[in-house]
């Protein structure tokens, strides 16, 4: 399921009422999320081949809400992988 889909489902599911602490989820779309994370974040670490020849090391910071499980927070709700 992709980001927008999870997104719709909750809308659709839990609307105005309350929402659960915890949703599981498959594993193609807690990657799914875990990606739009980054992408919200506007983080890539892909270096091109010149890039690659001269790589440093480069500090970067990204700041992301994890529930008490470690499980990604979207919409408020701590996403956890079905076993």
């Amino acid at each position: 399921m992709t980001t927008q889909e999870l997104r719709h489902l909750f809308n659709t599911t839990f609307g105005l009422g309350i929402w659960p602490g915890t949703y599981e989820v498959d594993a193609e779309t807690y990657a799914n999320v875990c990606e739009s994370l980054f992408a919200h974040k506007n983080v890539n670490f892909s270096l091109t081949p010149e890039e690659f020849e001269d790589f440093r090391v480069y500090s970067v910071e990204i700041s992301f809400y994890i529930g008490r499980h470690g499980g990604p927070l979207f919409k408020g709700v701590e996403l956890l992988l079905k076993k």
